[in-house]
């Protein structure tokens, strides 16, 4: 009965923690929010690079070819009574240059691939520090915490340009360089030898981050639910929800011990009857005899 008892004891948030994990779930959520709208951006220049010609624009460039001089017995005519007026040769060519669009696209993926790593970084040392906290508070939920800490480091190595590191890795991560984005892109609509293929260019460049962007959702909820019951509440109506959630736990936990005890009854009472213990009678007053006087009459007055 005492371990069902200490399964149900309320706990009770201390003030400092409370702060320190208020502290750490603001920054955590403040985190993975940003990292949310750098994945968001990255798949963003990504589509535009890839199933538009907005990062082109074409030119018309006039090519002028001066005519060769005219040649007399071997040498060439240089006196003006003498030389043939010919016109340069006037060409007109169509070639593609960048446009305004892609120095906009390229400035956006090298300032979210910027912010979403530090981002990344400080998202998994935050976690980590809030494991901590939580852990030595012992606040209910540190066990969300601890799972949400360990997804929010694989999302980090998934977003993370660990390819520069460590060339082992197969793949770039989300946030790699344009230059081999956009190099990409260009081979496969080309269809040039050792070009990437579609479907495994699509996974990288877009099923990655979008499931990136989940995971950073998903942490992000699950440790706020983690630390929720170390920060005390500080409006009425988280106040009435915490009371609300402490008298469910207080039913519950009467309950048990009526339970308990009713079960403990029941067993003393099988042990009884299964002894035949009897039980105990109340004493039988005594009788007075008829011939002996009554208390307070003098014998003398006996008829």
């Amino acid at each position: 009965m005492g371990g069902a008892l200490g399964r149900w004891r309320v706990f009770e948030p201390k003030p400092h923690v409370s702060l320190a994990l208020a502290h750490l779930r603001f920054s955590v959520q403040a985190a993975a929010l940003l990292l949310g709208l750098c994945l968001a951006a990255n798949v963003a220049v990504w589509a535009v690079a890839h199933f538009t010609d907005a990062r082109w624009t074409e030119q018309t460039v006039q090519t002028e070819t001066a005519p060769p001089p005219r040649v007399v017995d071997g040498e060439a005519v240089s006196r003006t009574g003498k030389e043939v007026v010919r016109r340069a040769v006037v060409t007109e060519e169509t070639v593609r240059v960048p446009s305004a669009t892609e120095v906009t696209l390229r400035d956006t993926w090298r300032l979210t691939g910027w912010i979403g790593s530090i981002a990344a970084i400080a998202l998994v040392i935050l976690m980590l520090e809030g494991v901590v906290v939580a852990g030595g508070a012992n606040v209910p939920g540190v066990e969300k915490a601890v799972t949400a800490s360990s997804w929010a480091l694989l999302v980090a190595m998934l977003c993370l340009p660990l390819q520069g590191l460590i060339p082992a890795i197969p793949i770039e991560g989300v946030f790699g360089s344009y230059e081999a984005m956009t190099g990409a892109v260009e081979l496969i609509r080309s269809g040039a030898e050792g070009a990437p293929g579609q479907l495994g260019f699509i996974v990288e460049r877009f099923l990655m981050p979008m499931a990136c962007l989940a995971g950073v959702v998903f942490v992000a909820l699950r440790f706020t639910s983690g630390v929720e019951e170390g920060v005390v509440s500080r409006s009425e109506s988280e106040a009435e929800l915490r009371l609300l959630r402490e008298m469910e736990r207080s039913r519950k936990a009467s309950a048990s011990q009526g339970r308990a005890q009713g079960a403990l009854a029941m067993t003393l009472q099988e042990e009884g009857q299964a002894g035949a213990i009897p039980a105990p009678s109340r004493p039988e007053p005594l009788q007075r005899p008829l011939s002996s006087p009554s208390p307070g009459t003098s014998p003398g007055r006996i008829i």
